[in-house]
C-alpha cells in the first residue's frame, strides 16, 4: 500500500537581522523526515545548514557582524522548528539550544 506523503515547507522571510535581508529563506521536508527519530535528527542538521548558511555574512567579518549572524541562525532555526510543529523535532531542538547555552556561558 503506498504511503501518504505530506509535502511541507516553511518560509521565512527576515528583515536587517538577516545577512541576506532581502532573501526568502525556504526549507521543505515531508512526513518521512519525522517517521522516526533518526530521521528527526537529520532534518534537524538539515535545517540547522540551511540556517547557517542563509545567515552567514561572507567574507571577514567583524564581531558585530558575528552576532548578528548568530542571531539571525538562531531566529530562522527556532522558526524552522515552530512551523514544523512536530513534538520530536521540537525536543531536538531544545537539546541543541541547551548545549549551545552551555558552550556560550563556558
Amino acid at each position: 500500500m503506498p504511503s501518504l506523503k505530506l509535502a511541507a515547507f516553511a518560509v521565512i522571510m527576515f528583515a536587517a537581522s538577516a545577512a541576506n535581508a532581502s532573501d526568502e529563506v525556504s526549507f521543505r521536508f515531508s512526513s518521512d523526515d519525522l517517521a522516526s527519530s533518526k530521521s528527526v535528527k537529520a532534518l534537524y542538521v538539515r535545517m540547522d545548514r540551511a540556517a547557517e548558511n542563509a545567515c552567514t555574512t561572507p567574507g571577514l567579518r567583524g564581531l558585530e557582524t558575528i552576532k548578528r549572524d548568530r542571531l539571525c541562525h538562531r531566529q530562522l532555526i527556532e522558526s524552522f522548528v515552530e512551523q514544523v510543529d512536530h513534538p520530536s523535532l521540537t525536543t531536538v531542538h531544545e537539546d541543541q539550544h541547551g548545549a549551545d547555552r552551555l558552550a556560550r556561558v563556558n
